[in-house]
């Protein structure tokens, strides 16, 4: 009888640890919830910020889900959030660049030309493109953060095997008003080119090693013969800036047997025609 005793206060020890987890875990998802739900009301409202606060909120929502990972329900999701990242239009028109998250609303952006911030430029011309291709890449990177952590956990079962892509911005070369052309030197630009006011250059972001120990803009770090590694610009063509993922079968649990992470994680930038041959599931 004794030992029952025990073994009862054990058990309600253990009851009682396992509630005070499920409840802190209840009140970590509430609080997520509530900040999403701040994050896309002001993003509505304040249209100013509105692209920023898209930024973070997309940022927010993919590491929400990696915070609220439980084990998989019947229907395989992980976690109670879903992945909340608008897609952002650019059009470079003839002497302007326009941004907006849907293409019948967008407005000029700033960039640099001639050594000046504008939103009207003379002509259009590689260096307007690269700027702004430059910095998608980054924003797409930090969106889905700096690919440190695994993706599509909702999705496991549903996407295993298969490439993965999350477009997050497309663009498109306005055929009326800017001249037929092929930029070659984007993996230059970001290599001479700093984004911040800590001199960052792009190319040392972009390449940072993801969750796999990989660069993350692994299509620059390729040899220029890899067909991988093409990214000439044709204005005559759209082109989408893009988050992939490897999602491993789960048949055999390569991570426990081996150690390593079968999973992979980049970001890249190329046209639509290249994007469907490259991913096997467009997620947006």
């Amino acid at each position: 009888m004794k030992k029952s005793k025990i073994s009862d206060k054990k058990f309600d020890r253990f009851n009682r640890s396992r509630l005070g987890q499920i409840g802190l875990l209840m009140t970590l998802i509430i609080v997520l919830a509530g900040a999403i739900i701040i994050f896309i009301f002001i993003g509505k409202f304040t249209s100013n910020n509105r692209l920023e606060q898209a930024i973070n909120t997309c940022r927010f929502s993919v590491l929400s889900q990696t915070a609220t990972e439980l084990a998989p329900t019947a229907t395989g999701a992980k976690s109670p959030f879903d992945l909340h990242c608008d897609r952002r239009f650019i059009t470079f028109k003839g002497t302007e660049a326009d941004i907006g998250l849907s293409p019948e609303n967008t407005e000029p952006m700033k960039v640099v030309y001639e050594g000046k911030q504008v939103k009207k430029f003379t002509k259009m011309n590689e260096d307007v493109a690269y700027q702004v291709l430059a910095e998608e890449l980054r924003i797409c990177k930090f969106e889905f953060a700096d690919g440190k952590i695994e993706l599509f956990p909702n999705n496991d079962n549903l996407f295993a095997g298969d490439q993965v892509c999350y477009v997050c911005s497309e663009i498109t070369f306005d055929s009326d008003t800017v001249d037929q052309a092929e930029y070659n030197n984007l993996k230059k630009y970001t290599m001479d080119t700093t984004y911040s006011d800590a001199q960052v250059k792009y190319y040392a972001y972009l390449t940072e090693n993801n969750f796999a120990g990989l660069p993350m803009w692994s299509q620059a770090t390729l040899p220029a013969d890899d067909a991988g590694s093409d990214m000439k610009i044709d204005t005559s063509k759209k082109y989408v800036v893009y988050v992939s993922e490897y999602v491993p079968e789960k048949i055999i649990n390569y991570k426990e047997i081996t150690g390593k992470r079968e999973a992979n994680i980049d970001v890249s930038v190329r046209s639509v025609d290249d994007i469907n041959k490259n991913c096997d599931v467009q997620a947006n």
